[in-house]
């Protein structure tokens, strides 16, 4: 896994895998969201715009799934968004972004 604490948020997108599958295609990345959050908003607007397809998976943060160990093993700061590619884990909704432009 990179380091992605040492990596700045603008330069993230050099770091992206463009690895693809037998047919050719490239995977969908998991982006775990709230449909509350701004932050989630503006990150799903991107992807949208940008025709970006995302595997979203919902976080209910009122039942505590944003605590549980499977999701903090994705974002140990316990917080959405947070997408996942192959190998690496980004939560910070700019970073993402940046990753998905």
């Amino acid at each position: 896994m990179i380091n992605i604490m040492k990596i700045h948020w603008m330069n993230v997108a050099g770091i992206r895998s463009f690895a693809v599958n037998p047919k050719g295609e490239r995977p969908i990345m998991d982006f775990y969201t709230n449909p509350f959050s701004p932050n989630c908003r503006k990150v799903y607007a991107v992807a949208k715009q940008l025709g970006v397809e995302l595997d979203t998976k919902i976080i209910d943060v009122l039942k505590g799934e944003h605590k549980s160990p499977a999701f903090l093993a994705i974002n140990p700061n316990g917080m959405v968004p947070a997408l996942v590619d192959g190998d690496v884990k980004l939560w910070v909704s700019n970073g993402v972004q940046c990753y998905i432009a």
